[in-house]
């Protein structure tokens, strides 16, 4: 909280000129100076925009007194109405609302206003700072928050997507709960988790609030029986994400080829998923509805047959020639990941941190991607890469980079959202 105190002299305020009158206040606060007390209310509203400047730490710069009103409700108490330039201040300190009393004693005012932080709000503009310009080559703060916007009143549960999860298998449990937990975060209307049906008590018990799809198993991983089961509940959802913790089988492969020749939804593809791909790529050239693949440097060797250094050497234009050629949209995971797009578009994400750098950090994204695409979000896997980032770095700034987990990243997606609604 910021506190801003100061104390003004009514009879200061005597026979004031109107042009000190025009300079400092609003047409609306002078409405209020007409009639008695007049002194004594010019008075109240100067200390108050001063006490605010105050409390704001910066004086009267970046905006001039007219920026601000002082009003009052019908009870008399004060508020402040504040223009779009001030409000950006407030936004980028993290200030959710700015409190204002006024007291007269003894011939003085004395105005005291107090300013609520949140220090996540404060670190998520720090970092959106960053890239608050027009950029054809970066993610930028503009093109994601055109996309994300504040919701409607009325809507329902079903406005926001049906998103469906396939992942974790014995050993591997975690990555089905933090794909789930970070759909559900992100703001996701309906999850439900298709996980091994001998694991399924497991996740019941660790999601209370995403829905769960026991399916057939060999006791460790997903058998090629429940293809159909899979494939059916898709068809039902808005999208599907598909490979987080599966295992890398041939019965994963099996269920995989056939998502993507018989799903209609969105499919985002993560981790094992990726690897049963590195067996035949070329199931891709069959997919009947869009693909997401979410790789990492490695995994993306092993599905475009590249080595490591030479993928590095030519980055951006590798990863486009891939999305072209398989027509998908490619989020290549690195220090900073690259979202390539089949119009063979590329951006960079500038976000992000080494303590990212950790297993199931790439879980939480798979469940961001796919809770974006099912609440109908515009360019879903860039808006996700972005604020996956920008949650890991307010992760950061609270944990530090050693200490920082997935599921922090998790806890810190609503924040990363309300910062770019907000600002």
């Amino acid at each position: 909280m910021c506190i801003g105190v100061d104390i003004a002299d009514i009879s200061r305020f005597e026979n004031i000129s109107q042009d000190f009158l025009d300079k400092c206040f609003t047409d609306d606060e002078k409405k209020l100076f007409a009639g008695r007390n007049a002194s004594q209310r010019i008075a109240s509203n100067f200390a108050s925009k001063e006490a605010l400047s105050k409390a704001l730490g910066t004086g009267i710069r970046g905006f001039s007194l007219k920026d601000i009103s002082v009003l009052r409700d019908t009870l008399g108490k004060p508020y402040f109405v504040f223009c779009d330039n001030v409000l950006k201040i407030l936004s980028e300190m993290g200030v959710s609302d700015a409190e204002l009393t006024i007291s007269h004693d003894g011939g003085n005012v004395v105005a005291v206003v107090f300013l609520n932080q949140c220090e996540k709000i404060k670190n998520a503009n720090k970092y959106i700072s960053k890239t608050d310009f027009e950029s054809d080559e970066i993610i930028s703060y503009s093109c994601v928050k055109s996309a994300i916007k504040p919701r409607e009143s009325e809507t329902h549960k079903g406005d926001y997507g049906k998103i469906f999860i396939v992942a974790g298998s014995k050993g591997l449990t975690g990555a089905g709960i933090m794909a789930s937990k970070s759909a559900l975060r992100s703001g996701g209307g309906l999850i439900t988790l298709g996980c091994c049906e001998s694991l399924n008590s497991i996740f019941e018990t660790a999601l209370h609030e995403v829905m769960t799809l026991p399916l057939s198993d060999n006791g460790a991983s997903l058998t090629k029986i429940c293809a159909d089961e899979i494939i059916r509940k898709a068809n039902e959802s808005s999208v599907i994400a598909f490979g987080c913790g599966l295992s890398n089988t041939q019965d994963i492969y099996n269920i995989l080829k056939r998502i993507i020749r018989e799903v209609n939804v969105p499919i985002v593809i993560d981790a094992d998923g990726i690897n049963a791909l590195s067996r035949n790529i070329n199931i891709l050239k069959s997919a009947k509805a869009p693909v997401i693949l979410t790789p990492h440097i490695a995994e993306f060797s092993r599905i475009s047959g590249l080595g490591i250094d030479e993928i590095n050497s030519n980055i951006k234009n590798i990863a486009s020639e891939f999305s072209v050629k398989y027509n998908v949209t490619l989020v290549l995971k690195g220090h900073n990941t690259i979202v390539a797009t089949s119009d063979g578009k590329v951006k960079t994400n500038i976000l992000g941190n080494p303590g990212m750098a950790t297993g199931g950090s790439g879980d939480v994204l798979t469940g961001l991607i796919a809770s974006f695409i099912g609440q109908g979000i515009s360019g879903a896997a860039l808006c996700a890469v972005y604020v996956h980032s920008l949650a890991g770095d307010i992760a950061a700034g609270e944990k530090g980079e050693y200490g920082m987990t997935p599921t922090d990243i998790i806890e810190n997606i609503p924040y990363a959202i309300k910062s770019i609604c907000k600002r």
